[in-house]
């Protein structure tokens, strides 16, 4: 009885360890960023003119604009799966993405 539960609980290791395995191997594969995927953000910003600065704060993305009535919040709300935050000129976005690629390409594009 006794081998019956250490074959469970290595059983039960496994299959966690196994999990764990798989969810960090599909986290580094599907964040991939598409090109359209950060055109349609700076559309959604009132294009590159209206971008001032972009930075990462505690893992979101941290852009001020010029004119808060050129972005079109709604539409953020739809691609950010995890939130948009607006304090003035000033908008947080979070994405299943990593920030700081989202940030780079941006940068690229506003150049």
């Amino acid at each position: 009885m006794e081998y019956l539960y250490i074959v469970l609980a290595i059983l039960i290791a496994t299959l966690i360890i196994v999990l764990i395995t798989m969810k960090m191997k599909k986290s580094k594969t599907s964040n991939v960023i598409d090109e359209n995927f950060i055109e349609d953000i700076i559309l959604k910003l009132g294009l590159k003119e209206n971008i001032k600065n972009v930075n990462i704060d505690n893992s979101r993305l941290k852009i001020d604009v010029i004119d808060i009535k050129k972005v079109n919040l709604e539409e953020l709300h739809k691609m950010s799966s995890k939130g948009v935050f607006v304090t003035n000129k000033s908008i947080k976005l979070l994405f299943e993405y990593d920030s700081e690629k989202i940030k780079q390409y941006i940068d690229k594009q506003i150049k």
